[in-house]
């Protein structure tokens, strides 16, 4: 071989290869224009509990008579998105089966369409993902009244669209809720299938006047009850100290915790079963919960008696494995103090009995990088008195270890619209930072300076809020990855700010906002619109994420 026919095949393989772009066997030319067809980046379709299928459609900018002289070709695979897949159709649309009765029933189809234009040989290669979502995962659930009566509403995310479902429930359930609605409740860690009897991302407690519909609730499976709170609270715990119109719910990785009638009650990771936790040697006097926050290992309430914040430790629980309640209750573990250490910045243990406790909000996570980053989660507990506010900055990890507690204290003059009965909740994502609401307005807040800021009002001036939630607040499925959430939603879990709005007309409507890392809202879409409006609502009683 000559060098000029080395060289020649040298440049050939080369040129062979810059050219390359998984375009099949086909005979191109690169002076004809593509056949203009385009898909979306994503499709979604909700997982159904029979054979479901899905059609995908191309848009094709041609006239009718001219698609006379188009073929297509449908390439399908589940492993990787650089792989072709199988030839699955041939037509101008795609239709995929899927059985939810097989086990191996992919939940992401990778799909390439190949278009050819017939008289000129060129080809459009599109491709484009199918996802399956699981019925109610990461999506909003909404306890709302229609027709004197509760029912559930949901707002899923699939692939790019937004299914709004008012009455989610009663389409699923085949019937209808019969009590008033009173409360949704959550802990959003996985379940331990093994202990639960069912998979689910998140535990989900519906609360209504009726007690044999409320209780612990699957909804991916047709809000199938799971356990009432009469099978999940023992009786003599129950009767005395559970009201349902008085619950304040929060979640760690080592169980949930739960305040009613002033009582703190218990769950491990392993049970929905929930005992009364006891009130610690340390402890003097009565006690009464009104506020309390759950963090990875223990959370934080509010006494009203003794004004003071106590340590609800949840790792000293014993490790019951029940789906109902034990003929003797469970010893669920001590109220003790919050931890003194000289590096507190006040003393926990007693707070001036001139202050209201307004809330106590999850909230940043910070020493990503330190030791046992998914310990490190901060509580705020704000307090007013007169014109004054007082906010108390938990750092969890200083709740069961040697690090302070209450390592900052601030103090401001209170922002306008700020009372004992304001909602706040906060995110991952957010130092020092609350947003909270005052009538038809969202405000961000500053706690570090005390200053406010307008990031959202509704339109209508007769509109208020009646809950106010970050998508993710505190430890959860996030598992300490502040990120996830960011492929699905284009921004994480714990930069989605619900709100429910109650309208003069009796009509309820729930705000969805993604928010930058500054806590004000996007100004550029993502994978969703950053302001959400989804209507169809009644008067809303509480919103929940899971």
């Amino acid at each position: 071989m000559n060098k000029y026919t080395y060289l020649s095949l040298v440049l050939a393989v080369l040129i062979a290869t810059s050219c390359y772009e998984d375009k099949g066997n086909y005979n191109y030319n690169e002076d004809i224009k593509e056949v203009p067809v385009s898909l979306m980046k994503t499709y979604g379709v909700k997982k159904e509990k029979q054979k479901f299928s899905y059609t995908i459609t191309p848009q094709i900018n041609v006239t009718e008579e001219y698609k006379k002289n188009l073929s297509y070709e449908w390439y399908v695979g589940t492993s990787s998105p650089s792989l072709q897949g199988e030839l699955k159709g041939t037509d101008e649309s795609l239709t995929i089966e899927m059985d939810p009765e097989k086990t191996d029933m992919p939940y992401t189809y990778y799909v390439r369409l190949y278009v050819t234009d017939n008289l000129t040989g060129a080809v459009n290669m599109q491709p484009t993902t199918l996802e399956v979502i699981k019925p109610y995962t990461f999506a909003w659930m909404v306890l709302h009244e229609t027709n004197n009566h509760a029912e559930i509403g949901s707002v899923e995310y699939m692939g790019g669209e937004i299914l709004v479902t008012p009455d989610a429930y009663t389409k699923d359930k085949g019937s209808s809720l019969t009590g008033s609605p009173l409360k949704l409740s959550y802990r959003q860690m996985a379940t331990y299938e093994y202990a639960w009897k069912y998979a689910a991302q998140s535990q989900f407690y519906l609360t209504t006047t009726n007690e044999e519909e409320s209780g612990l609730l699957n909804p991916a499976n047709n809000f199938e009850m799971r356990g009432k709170w009469t099978e999940i609270l023992h009786p003599a715990q129950r009767e005395e100290y559970f009201d349902p119109n008085n619950v304040i719910f929060s979640g760690g990785s080592y169980g949930s915790i739960m305040v009613s009638k002033g009582k703190v009650f218990l769950s491990t990771g392993y049970s929905p079963v929930m005992y009364l936790m006891s009130q610690g040697d340390d402890v003097s006097g009565e006690f009464y919960i009104s506020k309390l926050a759950g963090g990875p290992q223990a959370g934080v309430g509010f006494d009203e008696i003794g004004h003071r914040f106590l340590n609800l430790s949840m790792q000293n629980a014993d490790t019951w494995m029940e789906l109902t309640y034990a003929a003797e209750p469970g010893d669920a573990g001590p109220i003790t103090m919050i931890p003194r250490n000289d590096n507190n910045a006040f003393d926990p243990g007693k707070i001036p009995a001139e202050q209201k406790i307004v809330a106590l909000v999850n909230g940043y996570h910070y020493g990503k990088s330190g030791i046992a980053p998914w310990q490190r989660y901060t509580i705020y507990g704000y307090t007013i008195a007169g014109t004054r506010s007082y906010v108390y900055v938990f750092q969890c990890r200083g709740l069961t270890g040697t690090d302070p507690a209450l390592p900052y204290y601030y103090e401001f003059t209170t922002p306008e619209g700020i009372n004992e009965n304001t909602l706040m909740t906060s995110g991952n994502s957010f130092s020092n930072t609350l947003f909270y609401a005052a009538g038809n307005k969202i405000y961000k807040l500053d706690v570090s300076s005390g200053n406010s800021t307008l990031i959202y009002q509704h339109d209508n001036p007769g509109a208020r809020i009646a809950d106010l939630r970050m998508a993710c607040e505190g430890y959860s499925f996030n598992d300490s990855n502040d990120e996830v959430g960011t492929e699905d939603y284009g921004v994480p879990y714990n930069r989605c700010l619900g709100a429910a709005f109650n309208l003069p007309d009796g009509t309820g409507e729930m705000v969805v906002l993604q928010l930058g890392t500054n806590g004000r809202i996007l100004e550029d879409q993502a994978k969703y619109p950053s302001t959400q409006v989804h209507r169809g609502f009644g008067p809303i009683k509480s919103i929940a994420f899971i």
